[in-house]
Formats: C-alpha cells, sequence, structure tokens
C-alpha cells in the first residue's frame, strides 16, 4: 500500500520527478507510473495503487487541468478523502476542486527547507497518518457478507471519465477511453459516440466542399448611356448672336 499516488501530466514529468524523490528521501513510499513492471496493465495496476494509497497528490498545471485522466484521479482521490492538491504553475483548477485548499509549489525548485515545501509535506504526512489509523486492525466479530460485485462499481478511474466525457463532442476523448478500455463497462456507448462525431465531421466536410465547389457568379453591370442635354433657349440664343 503506497504512502502517495502522485497524479500527473506527462509533459509535467520532470516536475513530477523533483516532487517523488523529495518524498522519497522524507521516507514516504512514493507510486507513479514509471515504476510500472514489464508485463503489468496500466489501467488495472493504475486503479490499484490509487485505491490503495494512502494520499492522492494531483499535480495541477495548465496541462492537467485539460487531462480527463488527471480528473478522474483526482475525483476518485477526493472521494476517499485522500486528496492533496498541488499547483505547480498558475493555471485555472476545474471548478469542482477549487474550494479544496492548495499547496502552493509553483515557484518551488527542489530545496527541502523551502517554508511551502515543509507545508506540503506536513499535509501529505497528516494525511497518510490519518489513513494509517484507519487502516489499522481492529478485533471484531466476523461478519460474512456478499462479495461487491466488481462490474458494478462506480467508484473507479473508469467511470469518472467516462462520465466527464460521455456528453463531449471530441472524437479523441472517446478514442481514447476505448484504446485503454477496450472492452470497457461503457465501449458499446463510446463506439456508437464516436462513429455518431464522426459521422457528423464528415457530412460538415462534405458541406464545405460543395460550397467551396460552386462558381461564383460575378454580378452582370450594365452600362448607362446619359441622354442629352438640352440647351437653355437663352444659351442658343447667345451662341448664335456670335
Amino acid at each position: 500500500m503506497p504512502d502517495v499516488f502522485l497524479s500527473y501530466n506527462r509533459e509535467d514529468q520532470a516536475k513530477a520527478k523533483l516532487i517523488a524523490t523529495a518524498l522519497e528521501a522524507d521516507g514516504f513510499d512514493v507510486w507513479w507510473d514509471t515504476v510500472l513492471r514489464a508485463g503489468e496493465t496500466y489501467d488495472e495496476v493504475t486503479e490499484k495503487r490509487l485505491r490503495d494509497a494512502k494520499s492522492v497528490v494531483v499535480l495541477w498545471s495548465s496541462r492537467s487541468v485539460r487531462s480527463k485522466w488527471v480528473r478522474a484521479e483526482a475525483t476518485l482521490g477526493d472521494r476517499k478523502a485522500a486528496l492533496i492538491p498541488v499547483m505547480i504553475e498558475a493555471c485555472d483548477r476545474p471548478i469542482m476542486f477549487e474550494l479544496i485548499q492548495t499547496a502552493d509549489l509553483t515557484q518551488w525548485n527542489g530545496d527541502q527547507k523551502d517554508p511551502s515545501w515543509r507545508i506540503f509535506l506536513g499535509d501529505v504526512r497528516a494525511k497518510v497518518e490519518r489513513h494509517s489509523e484507519k487502516a489499522a486492525p481492529k478485533v471484531a466479530a466476523p461478519v460474512v457478507v456478499d462479495e461487491p460485485d466488481q462490474t458494478a462499481r462506480t467508484d473507479s478511474i473508469e467511470t469518472a471519465y467516462w462520465m466527464s466525457v460521455k456528453d463531449g463532442t471530441d472524437p479523441a476523448e472517446f478514442t481514447s477511453y476505448l484504446r485503454r478500455y477496450p472492452q470497457g463497462h461503457f465501449s458499446e456507448l463510446a463506439q456508437k459516440r464516436l462513429e455518431t462525431l464522426q459521422a457528423n465531421a464528415a457530412r460538415e466536410a462534405e458541406r464545405a466542399a460543395q460550397l467551396l465547389a460552386r462558381p461564383v457568379v460575378e454580378p452582370k453591370v450594365e452600362a448607362v448611356v446619359a441622354a442629352p442635354v438640352a440647351m437653355p433657349l437663352a444659351s442658343r440664343s447667345s451662341s448664335s448672336g456670335n
């Protein structure tokens, strides 16, 4: 069971590594996706580590706020009261996380004596200790319960991601879901939605091509012939006198 699950965008890997290394130096067991072993299934291992982690540290940046996967991991971390959001650069956080106290490491460069790092470290330690106490074994009478239906779980990364994109209009989001969960709970719906969006895009492209192919008709401009101007009588008399 890791102490810390680190959620971040791939483009922020350098800062994620700096934070992971510093946490490990302070004695925390940190899991992030670079520690996957050969042969392990990404989504299964990631979800298990996320579910087991005592704290979920999410690194917010202008890139991660646009990532549906990072948002899904943050949602699950918040749901299990393990979320520790961190700002690593100035950005607008997803509105659902705006009211959650967020650590500020935008100016942190790796100095473990930095006050902002010490405050963040205290938050992580408090969260880990709280979850460790909850996980401590308690002596109780055995209770027989039915095994929960794993296919009906609603607290999964897959479900959280799907709920965030199901009404979207970006085909890439559904392609991403199908690539990660080809046999997922919502794969059939995702495939239908993707096909609909692709068909709509094809129709729009065809309509645009037809408009561009139409010949441009230049407006006809007719010449205007001016009527002869009659000379005033007085002017004619003057002229004949000369």
